[in-house]
């Protein structure tokens, strides 16, 4: 089940930096000095990638193997693949790898090296070096869970970034109901990378920094190859509300990182917490659920126009009863999601 394309189509539709004071960025800090359309954002040969995190039903095992990279390139050309973070509690990766012309490598990754604790350092940036220009994405498939992201190379990197993310969901019944909230990967290329972050809803907190407030700022500094998962607050009185949604947390660095932003576990628009809603064959919705989430642009990249491809539904769903999604209890999602995050 593919969400992403519903909830990051068209995210930066325009960014005007307007804060500043902080000690990291301002805005005249992040003026690019790229004419526009003269960067790549599809290629190169030094990438940092991360996986955020799934965080699935107990019934959704993770398929074999759950976690990938995917390597590609247009010319015959050899990649390294390793994690040079001190701090890794994993099996350290270090190879090297020939992909071949116009096919994709896929080097399966460990479960391992998905955080699950909010704001805690952890050394899973993996370093993708490669002789020639090459393509990498990230791919984690569970059941009822599976997503692709591709990423940036470092020189496409910025230094300010506004995250697209989704409400804190739920899903279950009277008898244990399970809550998912939004999430942000912050992974950095270089050493003392000063991380600064100020949410737009309640973070959880975690062994760096305590639970940070909405509006309000925290900083944390990361070395090379080192992750920082942030995650949303759960309020289990607030689900389904546009006020737990972390889009438009701005996160800026005193060196180029990278972002990932989305949700561990979200349905897209509002659906029941159980499905059918009622009835013998009524159960958990988490099957309707998924972990969404794409490498944010930086703010440098930011822009006034886009184009979108739209998807044209039936006004009915199609289904044996013929009903529509609100006689279900299902919100309108016959069209594409398109955020803006200004």
């Amino acid at each position: 089940m593919r969400l992403l394309s519903k909830l990051f189509c068209g995210i930066l539709a325009s960014v005007v930096l307007t804060l500043a004071g902080f000690t990291s960025v301002t805005a005249s800090d992040v003026k690019s000095s790229e004419r526009r359309g003269t960067m790549v954002l599809t290629e190169g040969r030094n990438y940092v990638v991360g996986f955020p995190q799934v965080w699935a039903s107990t019934s959704e095992k993770a398929l074999k193997p759950a976690m990938q990279l995917f390597i590609s390139a247009k010319q015959r050309t050899k990649v390294r693949v390793r994690t040079p973070a001190l701090i890794n509690d994993n099996a350290r990766l270090d190879r090297e790898y020939t992909v071949e012309a116009n096919k994709v490598l896929k080097i399966p990754i460990t479960e391992s090296y998905m955080p699950t604790a909010s704001e805690t350092k952890t050394g899973y940036g993996i370093v993708v070096e490669a002789n020639k220009p090459v393509s990498v994405s990230t791919f984690q498939a569970w059941m009822g869970n599976g997503e692709l992201a591709r990423h940036l190379p470092v020189e496409a990197w910025g230094r300010a970034y506004y995250t697209a993310n989704m409400y804190q969901d739920r899903y279950g019944n009277n008898s244990g109901y399970k809550y998912r909230p939004s999430q942000i990967l912050v992974i950095a290329a270089r050493d003392n990378t000063v991380i600064s972050y100020t949410p737009t809803w309640d973070t959880e907190g975690g062994m760096e920094t305590p639970p940070v407030r909405k509006g309000q700022t925290a900083t944390v500094t990361l070395e090379k190859g080192e992750t920082f998962l942030i995650r949303g607050k759960i309020d289990e009185n607030m689900n389904k509300e546009w006020s737990t949604d972390m889009s438009g947390t701005f996160i800026r660095s005193t060196k180029p990182f990278a972002v990932v932003s989305g949700h561990t576990k979200v349905a897209i628009l509002r659906y029941p917490d159980v499905l059918p809603p009622t009835g013998m064959f009524a159960a958990e919705a988490h099957f309707v659920r998924n972990n969404v989430h794409d490498a944010q642009l930086p703010v440098e990249m930011a822009g006034t126009e886009f184009v979108t491809i739209p998807t044209m539904y039936t006004s009915v769903r199609a289904n044996p009863v013929g009903t529509t999604g609100a006689e279900i209890g299902i919100e309108d999602d016959r069209g594409d999601v398109v955020r803006f995050i200004a």
